[in-house]
């Protein structure tokens, strides 16, 4: 391809750009599958426009620079309306589609006679503009490859730590269950008027240690559980409580984490669940166990958008779309989305696989096993009723809604913890836990009640009322478990709770 032709491709450049810096700017919460349709079709779209200006204006040139201002209106519409939605203009809301669309109108009828008129001189910005895209392009590739050099690149190394040898011995399975944003009994009644009673008795039925008064280390995933697989406070400083890694290490912290590592060293398989967050995924642990493949493919490849393609519609023209209701009578509103997207039935789909698939681990290999599986529920979005009914939306007591969940999820969980039980014969460590509690709007004199989480541990073989204190910290969670079952001499730390960033630790009232 001579070097004037290969200039031409700018058009293309401008047009898949928009998906790749969606892309960097999302990069945490993407799964790689979810875009590419999002790429062809931009790249499909960006051809097809090109090649029919062409065929219009029978000039190359002037076909390539129309085609680049009419995908920089098209993909800019979305920008325009965030932008205006949070900025009014001589106190006109231009969000609306009475200013927006003819505020787009004229950006188009002043570039195109901007064209016209200097139709002569066109060709000689090819170049320019060629450069200009693939500048552009680096932009957005560079983040994209930056996050996960760094996934790959940041761990701690079991290396710092010395262990002691492991006597010949039978190793237990271990299952980590995380119920992401599940708060503890005490704050449910108090904040929530709910008794969570019954199911934990049921725990302590089949001999599960609750830790009645136990704290989250921190108040938002990101760190709790990178303290949690780490064994350690995420400050530098010994004097200081303030986090001191970044969110990108945080996230390396989490997939490359020295729990999984001691445990690879004696000699465990990793087995881990996927649960829809790319940051949360161990995609390189022995088995990892994806609801793709079954329904979840089919929905998310086939029948609607993924939560990608939903953004992407949303930054372009065709938000417009988005917003008309098809169906609108005073009980009911189904808008052009809710047709074409899915998420909440995907996430359901994958809780449930999940929740069906766990009590089955103990077959997949005859090796000792290491389980991850982080369940988001009874964090939103609140797809289940109390008696695991389907809901369309979130309803609008979110309060409610987020007990109606948990309540439903409380049976489940404690099917599963029997299945595994029966399973194992009883021989495996069964770890259940908040990462931080209930995700709603706390007060601000409420807001430390976050901190108060799930923590219960079945515990084959030994009595964790004398071992475990009512108090402790998903930071010392497997360093008790080393010490006990691996013959480790882990230090136990103190149990502090830090709410947002840098706060002083907090502790919680506690009524058991």
């Amino acid at each position: 391809m001579g070097n004037k032709r290969r200039y031409l491709l700018y058009p293309i450049l401008f047009g898949i750009y928009p998906v790749f810096n969606l892309i960097a700017q999302n990069i945490v919460e993407i799964q790689l599958i979810d875009v590419f349709r999002t790429l062809i079709a931009s790249l499909i779209f960006s051809l097809l426009l090109y090649f029919l200006l062409h065929k219009l204006f029978k000039d190359q040139h002037i076909a390539a620079i129309f085609t680049t201002l009419l995908l920089i209106i098209f993909f800019f519409y979305g920008h325009f309306y965030f932008y205006f939605s949070n900025n009014q203009l001589f106190g006109l809301d231009l969000s609306r589609i009475r200013y927006l669309i003819p505020l787009n109108f004229i950006i188009l009828a002043i570039g195109s006679w901007l064209i016209w008129k200097f139709k002569n001189s066109v060709k000689n910005l090819t170049p320019s503009l060629f450069v200009i895209s693939i500048v552009l392009l680096l932009f957005p590739i560079s983040q994209i490859s930056q996050y996960y050099w760094s996934q790959s690149r940041n761990s701690l190394t079991p290396n710092s730590i010395e262990l002691a040898s492991l006597d010949d011995q039978l190793l237990p399975d271990i299952y980590y269950i995380i119920l992401d944003g599940y708060s503890r009994g005490d704050v449910l009644e108090n904040y929530f008027d709910f008794d969570n009673s019954e199911f934990l008795q049921n725990l302590e039925d089949e001999d599960f240690y609750i830790a009645q008064c136990s704290q989250a280390n921190y108040s938002w995933t990101l760190p709790s559980l990178s303290s949690t697989l780490n064994m350690i406070y995420l400050n530098v400083e010994s004097e200081s409580i303030e986090i001191a890694y970044s969110e990108n290490e945080m996230y390396a912290l989490i997939k490359n984490n020295q729990v999984r590592n001691i445990l690879e060293i004696f000699g465990y398989e990793i087995i881990a669940f996927e649960n829809g967050f790319n940051w949360l995924h161990w995609y390189d642990a022995d088995y990892y166990l994806s609801s793709i493949g079954d329904e979840e493919s089919f929905l998310r490849l086939t029948l609607g958008l993924n939560s990608f393609e939903l953004l992407m519609l949303e930054t372009t023209a065709l938000r417009i779309l988005l917003d008309i209701n098809l169906i609108e009578n005073p009980n009911q509103a189904i808008n052009f989305s809710d047709i074409v997207s899915n998420p909440r039935e995907i996430h359901r789909q994958r809780i449930n696989f999940i929740l069906d698939n766990l009590p089955e681990i103990s077959s997949i290999s005859r090796e000792p096993k290491f389980i991850y599986a982080h369940i988001v529920s009874p964090h939103d979005p609140y797809i289940y009723g109390p008696n695991g009914e389907i809901l369309p939306e979130d309803p609008l007591n979110i309060e409610q809604a987020y007990i109606d969940q948990l309540n439903y999820i409380n049976g489940q969980i404690f099917q599963v913890v029997q299945q595994i039980k029966n399973n194992t014969d009883g021989e495996a460590i069964i770890i259940i836990q908040g990462d931080h509690g209930a995700p709603i709007e706390w007060s601000e004199s409420e807001q430390n009640a976050k901190l108060g989480i799930l923590n219960a541990i079945y515990l084959p073989g030994l009595d964790g009322t004398k071992m475990w204190h009512q108090s402790i910290s998903p930071v010392n969670t497997f360093r008790m478990i080393f010490n006990q079952y691996f013959g480790q001499n882990f230090e136990i730390l103190p149990d502090l709770s830090i709410f947002g960033q840098s706060s002083p630790s907090v502790e919680l009232p506690c009524e058991n």
